[in-house]
């Protein structure tokens, strides 16, 4: 995607569950969606090929391997309710995205 290094995250948070760091950052795509890049590591070491699943109302949206950084995007994404499953590490977080502030 042109210019996202130029753009600002809406979130960036970072959580450890049993040694694996999972950081979630959203960033502002287009006035109605977001791009949602995900980063797994364990200690300080990228999780390679590592399936990342996002559902939605257990609905599989998109399953997409982690690359050599340990890192998956998925662009795109609307306002809604989301779980991102880690199957491999039998890891499974919620979030929630809201419609990007207009300026």
């Amino acid at each position: 995607m042109q210019g996202t290094a130029e753009v600002t995250a809406l979130v960036d948070m970072q959580q450890t569950v049993r040694e694996i760091e999972i950081q979630m950052r959203v960033l502002h795509e287009s006035p109605a969606t977001v791009l949602l890049q995900v980063q797994l590591r364990q200690r300080t070491t990228p999780l390679a090929r590592c399936r990342v699943i996002l559902a939605s109302h257990a609905v599989t949206l998109a399953s997409h391997p982690t690359s050599a950084s340990g890192e998956v995007r998925f662009p795109r994404l609307a306002p809604g309710d989301y779980t991102l499953r880690i199957p491999q590490e039998n890891l499974e977080t919620h979030l929630i995205v809201r419609a990007p502030a207009q300026p």
